[in-house]
């Protein structure tokens, strides 16, 4: 029979004689006490888990909003812009049509991926604090030989569907890289770390809990 707490006058309204313990009154106290607790601890997790979706989307909305101007004022190097407009805050010229729509898609995904995949990373294989500090060169360095490899073997079928040499595309890798929606991937990827390690480190908890 579950166990149900009475507070005040016990049901039909008998009262309990001084002295005299009623059948079951110790362990339904106890699960009474229990039953309490646990609604507490259930409503602080809850409490906790809102607070950390509020501090990632507030991370990624910023890291969003910043990559979105960067594009403007790093497009002088060879980053695409968000928008086909003169400066960030001109809509004048905006439409739907124009949109290249990886570039606003793929920092959502950069980001999530990252700033999940490092807690599973860590929870699986075991990876420490090294990796977590050493993770932003490692994820750039294999972001761009991954970028490469696919240019390589793009423009090597084209070649052989030319009937050309691989050489005479006077292929630059970097230039490519800078200038693709994959640039945003990776820098939205960068601020997926930053955000596991910032909300890690304000929740009290060590960006990961595995030992070296």
């Amino acid at each position: 029979m579950p166990t149900q707490c009475y507070l005040g006058r016990r049901p039909g309204g008998a009262k309990k004689s001084p002295g005299l313990k009623m059948p079951g009154e110790g362990f339904a106290a106890g699960g009474c006490r229990h039953a309490v607790f646990k609604t507490i601890e259930g409503n602080f997790n809850r409490f906790r888990m809102n607070q950390r979706f509020l501090r990632v989307f507030v991370v990624f909305a910023l890291v969003y909003i910043a990559l979105y101007f960067l594009s403007f004022f790093a497009s002088s190097v060879g980053l695409a812009k968000w928008l086909p407009v003169s400066g960030p805050l001109d809509f004048s010229t905006f439409h739907f049509s124009r949109l290249d729509w990886s570039l606003w898609l793929l920092p959502v995904v950069g980001f999530f991926l990252v700033y999940l995949g490092l807690e599973w990373l860590s929870k699986e294989f075991g990876f420490g604090q090294i990796f977590s500090y050493s993770f932003p060169a490692l994820f750039c360095v294999a972001s761009y030989i991954a970028f490469s490899a696919a240019v390589f073997y793009y423009f090597q079928n084209q070649a052989s569907l030319s009937g050309v040499d691989i050489a005479q595309f006077n292929l630059n890798y970097w230039n490519y890289f800078i200038g693709s929606a994959f640039i945003y991937f990776v820098l939205a990827g960068l601020g997926g770390w930053g955000a596991r390690m910032l909300i890690d480190s304000l929740e009290g908890a060590q960006p990961s809990k595995a030992e070296n």
